[in-house]
């Protein structure tokens, strides 16, 4: 149990340093020079390098298991990014400390969902797994308001320095209290060559993956894109907010973010489906996209509750996962998880490149924030419309463990 707490506060940072930089756009503009792309291209490295990662996550969770898995990454990567960080003076350097960062960060959750899938009753997945993102989503909050006002305070490269040995402070934590869950006779019976690369393409070979991806793709894409990214530039640019008042906006929409998670993670055992819970927040949270994407300059309150609708509606993640999971064989259950996630990070990746040659494109910012809205309306219904034919994993219908 001391395990899965110190995973949970793992997991906060991990949130944290996928969202912290919204709240740094105005030093990072001021004292470095970096323009609204070139943070996407941050963020995005961020996010692509995370993803990438996974394959080597999947491997290493099945041959060596979560403890040393994540504790190795999270303390010589994520330490050093968040290190380089605080000594940045190019954009460059930035992009560099969120590749570290993603890499470091890549193993957290995915050690959690091991051992849940390992230990818990598959029924029961979705919402154990819903309280730990919830928890860890309070990051986000972390990385609005009080972040701000650390900031502040101390200046943002001492910040990140402080930050830096906390990280490598709970690395040693998980090192020390993490427990790999032990090994069955179906996880010994496994060919020693599926473990590594060619387990993952078999899986990757299974059709009624396939119409999952997309939504896995776009579903925590947009939300991560609009909190992470584009929240704080938005309300600089349309209401001219300052970063302490941006730092407010950020936090009633992490806020969101923490409580929509929570309220995902029971609806599957209580409605008895996966698919259509995804369905139904995917397209209101494509809604909250078209508000803004009509409306060129709306009205604060309702720019406030888009954004707020976007973060509370796109935190399905662990339904999603749980959805796709059903169908992987516990034997490949490491490898099965982190290619799931791969998707769902390659795709919030994808989209903070594209989004930022989108908004870049636009003859003004006010069109530009128009134009990536639309993108994100687009591409959602895309990942719908595939979805559509996805196999539902009602749990009812699973047997326990």
């Amino acid at each position: 149990m001391a395990g899965i707490v110190a995973l949970g506060v793992a997991y906060v940072f991990s949130q944290f340093y996928r969202s912290f930089l919204a709240i740094l756009v105005p030093n990072l503009k001021a004292d470095l020079g970096i323009t609204a792309e070139a943070l996407s291209q941050a963020s995005g490295a961020f996010f692509m390098a995370f993803a990438l990662m996974q394959f080597v996550v999947g491997a290493g969770l099945d041959k060596y298991g979560p403890k040393r898995t994540v504790s190795f990454l999270l303390g010589v990567f994520a330490t050093s990014g968040a290190g380089l960080f605080s000594m940045a003076n190019s954009g460059e350097m930035v992009i560099a400390s969120m590749i570290l960062l993603g890499a470091g960060c890549s193993g957290v959750l995915m050690s959690s969902v091991y051992i849940y899938a390992h230990t818990f009753n598959p029924m029961r997945f979705a919402l154990y797994a819903s309280i730990l993102v919830g928890i860890g989503t309070t990051g986000n909050i972390i990385g609005a308001t009080p972040l701000a006002l650390a900031v502040e305070t101390f200046g943002w490269r001492d910040t990140l320095r402080g930050l830096s040995a906390a990280t490598l402070l709970i690395a040693s934590i998980l090192f020390i209290l993490v427990k790999d869950p032990p090994v069955t006779e179906e996880d010994e019976a496994v060919n020693p060559a599926m473990k590594g690369f060619r387990g993952t393409l078999q899986i990757l070979k299974m059709r009624t993956l396939w119409v999952i991806f997309p939504i896995l793709f776009v579903h925590y894409g947009v939300a991560a894109g609009a909190r992470g990214l584009w929240v704080s530039p938005y309300f600089e640019d349309v209401f001219n907010l300052s970063i302490r008042e941006i730092g407010t906006v950020t936090f009633y929409m992490s806020i969101a973010m923490v409580i929509g998670t929570w309220m995902y993670g029971p609806l599957d055992k209580l409605l008895n489906t996966r698919k259509w819970i995804i369905f139904t927040g995917t397209f209101l949270m494509m809604l909250c996209c078209a508000v803004l994407a009509y409306d060129i300059q709306p009205s604060y309150t309702v720019a406030v509750i888009a954004f707020v609708g976007i973060g509370f509606l796109g935190m399905g993640f662990p339904v999603v996962m749980a959805h796709g999971k059903s169908f992987v064989r516990p034997s490949m259950m490491g490898r099965g998880v982190t290619l799931l996630n791969f998707f769902s990070m390659g795709g919030a990746a994808t989209m903070q490149f594209i989004t930022g040659k989108v908004y870049d494109s636009a003859p003004d910012s006010i069109t530009g924030y128009q134009n990536v809205m639309i993108f994100y309306v687009c591409i959602m219904c895309v990942a719908l419309f595939a979805y559509l034919f996805s196999k539902d994993a009602k749990p009812h219908h699973m047997s326990s463990a």
